[in-house]
């Protein structure tokens, strides 16, 4: 099994890429994997059905070179995530611009809420011994992750590590934003999962940067034309090379597990430097500040809860989304609980109106500025 504290490869490398039109520095990167002949699960970024533009997803271009390239070299292909909306998986792959992107190319649609979930093995970061994850695993080679590069109002980032997320069903994911309400142990699972994978089989990661998003991702912030695209062997060592060219500097609790127990390692970045001037999401510092704190109810309080925007039109995607069940409709507006709300943001994440935004600063926020900084 592949050790991630070994990586195979410690080289990241960071490619030019302003016009997602040039792709012979993907196909360069899935050709030096190695994979020809083998079944391979591409892993994007398709957190819900929005248009290319609005830097949400993974670019579908990226994922068409990628796929191209799979098959030129034999390779069978499946493709699948899990969306935070209860979405058909054909009009996520259509809204996304998959589905005209992929058109002709024969390759397998693996929806992870329709398929049956098995047991993956963790390593025990965050006290779970195992997690259920989509069977698309099962059979499967290798894993090529292609993750978007956009900040995330709970973990501060969402990247490389984090996309692993996706394999897990839904119905699972919600259960655990409940239990791990605390966004260090929330982390401590995240660094649990992408090592575990990585214990089962090979793994190879490439981030979308050029369209990014800044602020209050990782849907309702805004998109920055970052122009790059980053790869390599380890997923930590991709987020480490992607966060070490963001100014102010911008440190997460993923990036931070990781390496305490030695999971990123020595590597040589190579390839294009920027400075990448970035919006933090409003609940970045008051988050990273109360996650040293005891895991109490008390403590969740002073968390910036989600508030409900003038412009909600009472669709109800909230409701089926929040894994609290702390959202109703009333009067045809969406309303929540904040006694029952866990502050984990699922709902503004899947809000297609970005109706759902996290309070302006309050007092927390201005303590929180004076104990991080």
């Amino acid at each position: 099994m592949p050790d991630p504290t070994k990586p195979v490869e410690d080289i990241v490398q960071i490619a030019d890429y302003k016009d997602y039109k040039n792709t012979r520095f993907i196909k360069a990167f899935v050709k030096k994997t190695g994979l020809k002949g083998k079944k391979v699960l591409v892993k994007p970024n398709l957190l819900l059905p929005a248009l290319p533009e609005k830097a949400v997803t993974t670019h579908p271009s990226i994922v068409k070179a990628v796929v191209e390239k799979l098959l030129d070299q034999g390779c069978t292909v499946a493709i699948g995530d899990s969306s935070v909306q209860q979405s058909v998986f054909g009009g996520l792959m259509r809204v996304t611009g998959l589905k005209d992107a992929l058109k002709g190319l024969d390759y397998l649609p693996a929806d992870v809420d329709s398929l049956p979930a098995i047991k993956l093995k963790l390593r025990g970061f965050a006290e779970e011994q195992t997690a259920p994850i989509s069977s698309a695993l099962k059979g499967t080679d290798a894993i090529i992750n292609l993750s978007k590069f956009k900040t995330h109002s709970l973990t501060g980032f969402t990247g490389a590590v984090k996309n692993f997320y996706g394999l897990l069903p839904r119905k699972a994911k919600k259960s655990y934003h409940v239990r791990f309400t605390n966004t260090a142990h929330f982390s401590a699972f995240l660094v649990d999962l992408a090592a575990s994978i990585q214990d089962r089989l090979p793994v190879w990661n490439l981030m979308d940067a050029g369209w990014a998003m800044e602020g209050d991702g990782p849907n309702a912030g805004d998109r920055i034309d970052i122009g790059l695209l980053i790869t390599g062997k380890s997923p930590f060592q991709v987020d480490r090379a992607a966060l070490s060219m963001v100014k102010p500097a911008f440190s997460i609790h993923t990036d931070k597990i990781a390496d305490k127990l030695g999971l990123i390692g020595e590597f040589k970045t190579t390839g294009v430097q920027k400075t990448i001037k970035l919006k933090w999401p409003k609940t970045y510092l008051p988050l990273k500040a109360l996650s040293w704190l005891p895991n109490l109810p008390l403590v969740n309080r002073l968390v910036p809860i989600p508030k409900i925007m003038s412009n909600c039109i009472g669709c109800g995607i909230c409701v089926k989304a929040c894994p609290a069940d702390a959202i109703k409709l009333v009067n045809g507006r969406a309303k929540i609980d904040s006694a029952k709300c866990v502050r984990c943001y699922t709902c503004a994440e899947a809000c297609p109106h970005h109706a759902i935004k996290t309070n302006k600063a309050n007092l927390m926020t201005r303590i929180s500025n004076l104990v991080v900084r």
